[in-house]
């Protein structure tokens, strides 16, 4: 007789077994599209020779005229690079890294007329367009995002009328005039099916940086706005147009009554927001490939004083690309500020940067100083979690750029409250994946509203804000150092750890240094890797646990069954649900427990392995709950499965739907002790084939088992076996393989 098979079990009176989370982490088994280093940017040649030329040495034809020029060029390889010399360094800083580290050279230009000379035969023509005045005041024609979006798929620079003689002179042909020959909106109706529909562009029209990645990725710019006179848009046919989970870069092309809803509305088709229209060489910084980096390590600080109170600070809007690759890297205020160092600093950042510009990503990491970065947004880009529509396969896919770009940390904005129940099913996607190994809590409405609040899904914390330095005056920030002061300082206490936003455009480093130098000796300021490795070490995670459920809106295949809301419904047999990479670690006895709601007799769960018909190792029985709204856990044995595996639920039963499931859970039992209990009844799966044995003992220690029935014939099927206790005190129980 051989320990095969199943090893221990838990023993119950009743019929509901109780158990927990089920794991999976990314793979490419279910689904092609999911390969390694998914790339949410299209691929662009890596630049090897740069014409290089400053904004100073161009007018703002020139300028829009060159930019468009780059964009074209990019398609093959980027061949262009502008700098702004003396306003916005960071474009130097990037421009000398890709010479120091990714073997580019460069000659300079100062004459735009004469670098579209060089390359006017790899141009197609031009679009001839007029730009729109920014006053708001004055309602204007969208011609320059129309002529954007043009000029990517024709292979075509943008001109004004101003530059129309010169661009004439060196021998390139008109190709369309948006302003006489084109209404405005019938860029997409006449041309949607050439433009590249895994990326959509929204941007103000008399806003010119941008415009070379969206010709270079043939994109199409998005644009009603309070610029513009009219509605040229189905907002809805656009956004269902674009390719599920994809980027929406830009800001401010779509009039919004306010933020929520210019990053909701996109965001509940699937797309995430990346604010970066003002920002420059995106076609270029995009070419650049890395496909691992690291920060600087943080020295390790073990053991935890007997009073302290830890306060990790993030700088705010680093998901916006403008912000990191221009204001915020050279500006005094933010990273070049003198008091980088005095302190530990957090910085949100894109973890997508390392495709975007791993150059500008890479600078940032080597001058780090000390400080920490974090993945700012909520995953990939601005949304909101709640509300996006395949939350499952964007953090499978921002779970490898978290690994690839070394953010374990995370925010995650969003409006539920960490008390509200879909804020559990959320943080449930987000404690999956294995290279998130802490979250910073953000509330939409007030950053600071869940106050600190700590929860723990599996062993990945959740921190909610505590303290929001946003447009505070002085007596403001006296008050919130009083509060940082007095906050607890028992490490064991969630209360002893503070994450302080600062908002970008209200606060800068200097108000940071000034309200540190205010805080009592015992307030650590940590970077937020310190502070989730103190939380792992010092806080105990039982008593602020949330219940470890998989939720089963959260698949990865799924065949005749349907996502409905939060649930999956319209179940008939021989439909079936599968999810990736199930983790069900140890190689022990398991029980699978499913919340389930029938108005009609219900049916059987299979679970099978790496296909839905893979190796059978559980069956399910759902009987009619009396409604679909009438919800119950049902529970069984099921045999034992180590390691990962991709889980099928497969369904049966008879004609008609059969019954909605909201979450099911798994967990690893356990031997228990039953002392005043009149008997136990076990219950486990099956196989035909095989025979078992159910042995006691009464003391574990001693390692002394007995059998008590004899082999028991396997049919495929649940067998249940009830035993008195007859008198005796306590007595274990396990079930073996004959």
């Amino acid at each position: 007789m051989t320990m095969i098979r199943f090893q221990t079990f838990v023993l119950t009176t009743a019929a509901t077994f109780q158990a927990f989370l089920l794991w999976h982490a990314p793979s490419s088994v279910l689904g092609a599209e999911e390969t390694p280093h998914f790339p949410y940017y299209p691929v662009i040649e890596a630049p090897g020779h740069l014409h290089v030329i400053d904004r100073a040495d161009m007018n703002t034809d020139e300028y829009l005229m060159v930019i468009s020029l780059q964009g074209v060029l990019a398609q093959e390889q980027p061949r262009i690079y502008i700098t702004n010399s003396g306003v916005q360094p960071a474009y130097d800083y990037w421009l000398d890294k890709m010479v120091a580290e990714y073997g580019v050279t460069t000659e300079s230009h100062s004459d735009a007329i004469g670098l579209l000379e060089t390359f006017k035969n790899e141009v197609e023509g031009y679009i001839l367009a007029r730009r729109t005045d920014p006053d708001p005041d004055i309602p204007g024609h969208p011609e320059l995002n129309m002529a954007t979006s043009l000029a990517g798929i024709k292979q075509a620079i943008v001109v004004t009328r101003e530059l129309q003689p010169e661009v004439n002179a060196l021998g390139l042909d008109m190709i369309k005039n948006v302003g006489r020959f084109m209404e405005p909106g019938s860029e997409f109706d006449d041309y949607k099916d050439e433009y590249n529909n895994n990326i959509l562009f929204t941007a103000e029209n008399f806003i010119i940086e941008m415009r070379d990645l969206v010709i270079a990725t043939r994109g199409m710019i998005h644009h009603e706005t309070e610029h513009v006179e009219g509605d040229f848009f189905d907002e809805t046919e656009v956004y269902e147009w674009v390719a599920d989970d994809s980027p929406h870069m830009g800001w401010g092309g779509v009039n919004k009554p306010a933020e929520e809803d210019y990053v909701g509305d996109p965001g509940r088709h699937g797309l995430f927001t990346v604010p970066a229209n003002w920002m420059m060489n995106l076609s270029t910084l995009l070419g650049l490939r890395k496909d691992q980096l690291a920060q600087q390590k943080v020295p390790a600080r073990s053991g935890a004083p007997d009073e302290a109170h830890y306060l990790a600070i993030i700088m705010s809007d680093g998901d916006n690309t403008s912000f990191v690759l221009q204001g915020m890297a050279d500006d005094p205020k933010y990273f070049a500020s003198p008091h980088r160092g005095d302190f530990p600093m957090n910085w949100t950042m894109p973890a997508t940067l390392i495709d975007l510009a791993p150059a500008a990503l890479e600078w940032y990491f080597e001058n780090a100083g000390g400080d920490y970065f974090v993945s700012g947004g909520s995953g990939a880009g601005y949304m909101y979690p709640s509300e996006y529509p395949d939350l499952h396969k964007h953090m499978r896919r921002f779970n490898d750029y978290a690994g690839r770009s070394d953010f374990p940390y995370v925010g995650m904005l969003d409006f539920p409250s960490m008390d509200h129940p879909r804020y559990h099913r959320v943080a449930s996607v987000y404690a999956q994946q294995p290279n998130v190994k802490g979250v910073i809590s953000v509330n939409f409405y007030s950053y600071a509203a869940d106050a600190g609040k700590m929860v723990f899904v599996g062993d990945t914390p959740f921190v909610a804000m505590r303290e929001n330095l946003w447009e505070m005056n002085q007596g403001q920030i006296d008050q919130m150092v009083q509060r940082i002061n007095g906050y607890s300082k028992n490490p064991a206490d969630p209360g002893a750890y503070t994450i302080m936003n600062v908002h970008a455009w209200s606060h800068d480093m200097a108000d940071v240094a000034a309200l540190v130098e205010n805080l009592d000796p015992h307030v650590e300021v940590v970077t937020i890797k310190t502070l989730f490795e103190k939380v792992k070490e010092n806080v105990d995670p039982e008593p602020y646990s949330l219940p470890e459920v998989h939720f089963a809106e959260f698949y990865d295949d799924i065949s005749g069954a349907q996502k409905e809301g939060e649930i999956i419904g319209f179940i008939e047999s021989g439909d079936y649900v599968g999810y990736r990479n199930v983790d069900f670690s140890s190689e022990s006895f398991k029980t699978f427990s499913v919340r389930a709601s029938s108005a009609t007799q219900g049916g059987e769960i299979h679970l099978r392995l790496d296909g839905p018909d893979g190796e059978l190792v559980g069956v399910v029985e759902i009987d009619g709950t009396g409604g679909w709204g009438e919800w119950q856990v049902i529970s069984a044995g099921i045999a034992e499965v180590g390691g990962v595996r991709d889980l099928y639920l497969t369904f049966s039963g008879d004609d008609g739907f059969l019954f909605n499931l909201d979450w099911f859970r798994i967990d690893a039992t356990k031997v228990v002790a039953y002392e005043t209990d009149p008997g136990v009844e076990l219950a486990f799966f099956t196989e035909a084939g095989t025979d078992y044995v159910i042995q006691a003992t009464e003391n574990l220690g001693a390692g002394s088992w007995s059998d008590i029935t004899g082999p028991i014939a396997g049919s495929n099927e649940v067998v249940r076996r009830f035993f008195p206790f007859e008198g005796r005190q306590q007595e274990y129980f396990r079930v073996v393989v004959d």
